[in-house]
């Protein structure tokens, strides 16, 4: 990272200084020839100053951006947070104050220290899971005098309005079943924007249903939220007999849950259920938004805990849970800490009479399933809605016990989960603040001058400005975009040699020459020729894959004329995968007598190391394709596409193929013999995981997001969910040439029912379509044997699976 920092500091500074002399130049081009001498006696030491200036404002920036930095209103904020409380024994408070605006945010791996720090500063961040180190500044300490049965909690940000609206009308709104009286409360934290913090007040004047505290809401906060809930229910609402912490995307189907809590053998302490995770690896990338570090949780293993979506617990347990935080190292991930705390309790999770009625998400929309299960996940409040009102109404003298049915009938799509991923906000240090740093010092430095100085004044504090807001624009510009310089050897090489197909409507170039350019996560604007450059392109946001060409290639690999081919997008420095795969399915060549063929394709690394070692592979293997896209997540739709292309032109003599990612499972028998049915289409064939109406995100903060500009339906057409779907190979060359006149997005699933529904080509669900299933819960042999593909958590336990399901 060191000489990565230090190239970017040196290109940034060149730019900006770059910049500002080109402006000065501009400005001063006829005035400051008619001073005398004296300008140019200041000249050098102004323009040496200006240089510092500009390189400290980009120093600034770095700092603030590498840690993805909030600065925060110092109003209302300030003085709520000047009222936090410490527990000055815990070991785990890791304080940022406004004060010190620069200081790193959660993300940041937690150092342990003997006591609180001692500071005057105002805390705004603090990776402290005890509870009792916050208060509550909006409360209903009186919510539990009816002495409520159950109680929901419902973390939320916020922003997030609709969310508890659509709650309120819907499963919140339920008072009493059965009999039982029934609670539902929101629970935020703080948020930097004061309009938003005013209308959090307000709605909770209009509705007396929401709890805040005085930690700052964030994804890298939820441990902290989860302790807060318990803190809440174990000093507010110890009368209760049960609670619920459920996310604010769930479904609640609170007739089945009561049912369940009714029961006989329900335990009426030390309970607590929900889906069960069992020896969950932890994440140790620390790319990954739940790596936790071994300094926090030195296990390999999570202990058996509760999926956060949702669990049911005996209200005994918070007051328990908040005891024990007091000696449990926190760390980020809020439901693996809950379980480390119940093991510290000896507290075992229960598993449910029925595990299905806690499910991850369902598949395409069925009235039954959601009459009988308790909780899913959905995709947004309006989904939420929609299906609540559906399944509210009597069809077939059944219906969800509630007091106002809706009239209409409705027809609703599958769901999925709905991925929670952290704010992210950018912004420079304050102006004012270096406006005040550089008048000091050019003040201090130019006294000594005569009235030449007065005379330049006015130019130059018009000058600084200016030079501040481009040092500004350059820093967002730069680090907005989570910028990569990238060495200039072999990529440099490489992708000179890249071809453009000129009529392209959308390409997007950055070049080496302007390592400032935006990266492919920004939205894609139309063009009507690729641009005309002599620069070296990097990054393109260019589907069709005629754009790029091979780098790596086996041409030869299809001449045995195989009847399936496993094609795997997969990052070039994710070797342990590769060799997993390798090891296990795709170490199948033959299977019923058909041969199979498995080949892994990669983009460019800014690496030249991982390069080396990709080539190495290579050599060794015979089964690499690389192609000159650079390799990242939103250039998934590239990938895509670019596999396509290989497999027209390189394998159009397969009878089938399967895009499949790198995580997957595939029992390769069980595939076979669904390709070998007689009722299996041998053209315009496509199926796996289906997905219908799926809604298009528009939140601009997701990874998921997707502009009007470039996709303007509010739903996508039918497409298979991209971690695994087989087809007949008669499509690829048919789905690159409709590319050309498809408008591609990052989505590249969805990008592919678009060009899917171009062609006129349906998707075939599967016979059975549990065979492609998104996860297991847990481990079960019977079902491995059964299904055709699901989801693992790593390469080694991709070897376990397949050592033990490969056993007689």
């Amino acid at each position: 990272m060191g000489w990565e920092f230090l190239v970017r500091l040196i290109k940034i500074k060149h730019l900006l200084i770059s910049t500002a002399l080109r402006t000065g130049s501009l400005l001063g081009r006829h005035s400051s020839l008619a001073h005398d001498g004296s300008f140019f006696q200041i000249k050098r030491r102004f323009f040496l100053l200006l240089t510092l200036t500009m390189l400290l404002s980009a120093i600034a920036c770095i700092y603030t951006f590498s840690f993805e930095d909030t600065i925060f209103p110092q109003t209302w904020l300030h003085n709520v947070l000047n009222q936090t409380r410490f527990d000055k024994g815990n070991m785990f408070s890791d304080v940022r104050s406004v004060k010190n605006p620069l200081a790193p945010l959660p993300n940041q791996q937690v150092q342990p220290r003997g006591t609180t720090p001692q500071t005057t500063d105002i805390p705004i961040y603090h990776h402290v899971a005890h509870p009792r180190n916050y208060h509550f500044i909006m409360d209903e300490p009186d919510k539990c005098k009816e002495n409520p049965f159950l109680v929901f909690m419902v973390p939320v940000a916020p922003h997030q309005v609709d969310a508890r609206n659509a709650i309120r009308s819907t499963w919140g709104n339920e008072s009493t079943v059965q009999g039982k009286t029934i609670l539902t409360l929101f629970l935020v934290g703080l948020t930097e924007r004061q309009k938003t913090q005013e209308d959090v007040k307000e709605e909770s004047r209009q509705h007396r249903d929401l709890i805040q505290s005085n930690f700052m809401d964030s994804y890298f906060n939820l441990t902290i939220k989860t302790m807060v809930i318990m803190d809440w229910l174990a000093t507010r609402c110890p009368q209760a007999n049960y609670s619920m912490k459920v996310d604010s995307d769930m479904f609640i189907n609170v007739n089945n849950l009561i049912t369940l809590l009714l029961r006989p053998d329900t335990p009426r302490e030390n309970y607590i259920t929900g889906m069960l995770m069992w020896n969950r690896p932890v994440v140790r990338n620390k790319d990954s938004k739940w790596y936790v570090s071994e300094e926090l949780y030195p296990e390999p293993t999570y202990p058996t805990y509760l999926l956060g979506m949702g669990y049911v617990f005996s209200n005994d347990l918070p007051a328990r849970l908040v005891e024990v935080s007091k000696v449990t190292k926190p760390f980020n991930i809020e439901d693996a800490y809950i379980g480390a705390c119940l093991k510290h309790l000896g507290v075992s999770p229960s598993s449910p009479p029925d595990p299905s009625q806690f499910r991850a998400y369902l598949g395409q929309y069925v009235r039954e399933d959601f009459l009988h299960v308790i909780t899913t996940i959905l995709g947004s409040p309006q989904r939420l809605r929609d299906i609540w009102t559906d399944i509210t109404k009597p069809v077939g003298g059944r219906a969800l016990g509630v007091s106002s049915p809706a009239p209409q009938d409705q027809t609703f799509a599958s769901s999925t989960i709905n991925s929670k991923l952290f704010e992210r906000h950018f912004r420079c240090i304050q102006p004012q603040q270096l406006s005040m740093v550089t008048f000091k010092g050019f003040y201090r430095s130019s006294l000594a001058h005569d009235g030449s100085f007065f005379q330049i004044k006015r130019r130059f504090f018009l000058l600084l400005p200016l030079t501040i807001l481009l040092s500004a624009i350059a820093c967002i510009y730069t680090f907005s975009f989570e910028d990569t310089i990238f060495p200039q050897t072999w990529l440099h090489n490489v992708l000179n040699q890249t071809s453009f197909d000129k009529g392209n409507r959308f390409s997007d170039v950055r070049s080496v020459k302007n390592p400032l350019a935006p990266l492919p996560n920004q939205q894609v604007q139309p063009r009507g020729t690729t641009p005309q450059t002599t620069d070296i392109p990097i990054y393109h946001h260019v589907a069709h894959p005629r754009n790029y060409h091979f780098i790596m290639d086996e041409p030869d690999k299809c001449k045995e004329n195989p009847f399936l081919v496993f094609m795997v997008p997969v990052a070039p420095h994710q070797v342990d995968a590769r060799n997993a795969i390798r090891s296990t399915w795709g170490n199948e060549s033959t299977v019923q007598g058909k041969t199979i063929l498995t080949l892994f394709l990669v983009g460019l690394t800014e690496r030249q190391k991982t390069q080396e070692d990709v080539k190495e592979e290579s050599r060794q293997h015979r089964d690499l394709i690389q192609s000159n896209f650079i390799d990242s997540y939103f250039n998934l739709t590239i990938k895509t596409m670019v596999i396509m292309d290989w497999l027209a032109t390189r394998c159009p003599q397969a009878n089938y193929s399967m895009k499949v990612d790198s995580d997957m499972f595939i029992n390769v028998n069980n595939l076979i013999t669904l390709l070998l049915r007689p009722d299996t289409p041998r053209e315009n064939y496509i199926t796996g995981n289906m997905q219908w109406e799926r809604p298009v995100v528009r939140d601009i903060d997701s990874k998921w997001y997707v502009s009007e500009e470039l996709y303007p339906e509010s739903t996508y057409p039918p497409y298979p969910v991209g971690m695994g779907y087989v087809f007949s190979n008669d499509l690829p060359a048919k789905l690159v040439e409709v590319s050309k006149v498809t408008k591609p997005f990052n989505i590249e699933d969805a990008y592919i029912g678009a060009c899917l529904k171009h062609l006129g080509v349906s998707l075939s669900s599967p016979p059975d379509p549990f065979l492609f299933r998104d996860f297991f819960e847990d481990y079960v042999r019977e079902d491995f044997l059964w299904v055709i593909t699901t989801i693992l958590d790593s390469p080694q336990q991709l070897i376990e699976i397949w050592t033990d399901v490969k056993q007689p």
